[in-house]
């Protein structure tokens, strides 16, 4: 990919066997993972990890936004797309906001 570049990471994690039972139905019912890897930290390793690969470098990253939740099953999806296709970077942080809002992402 080239020119400017938006990515959005959205990682789930697991959630530990040692909680109770409310504290995990919690966590299924959409609780943020607060706790350590910071965010920024995953956001930066995936960046990293991509250089060379998706990108010539993660300089061209001119927005990126980074999801910690928890689920059944650990993951990390991650959207990269070019943001010269993107008249206004705001729209595409306003569609982001209004789908964590409605709780699809």
């Amino acid at each position: 990919l080239s020119g400017a570049l938006a990515m959005i990471v959205d990682c789930t994690f697991p959630i530990p066997d040692s909680w109770p039972k409310h504290k995990k139905q919690n966590a299924l019912h959409g609780a943020w993972h607060i706790l350590r890897p910071d965010a920024s930290n995953v956001l930066k390793a995936i960046e990293d990890s991509c250089n060379g690969i998706l990108y010539t470098d993660d300089s061209q990253i001119a927005v990126s936004i980074a999801f910690k939740k928890y689920g059944l099953e650990p993951e990390a999806k991650i959207t990269i797309c070019e943001l010269n296709c993107v008249e206004n970077p705001r729209w595409l942080i306003a569609n982001i906001k209004r789908a964590v809002e409605a709780g699809t992402l």
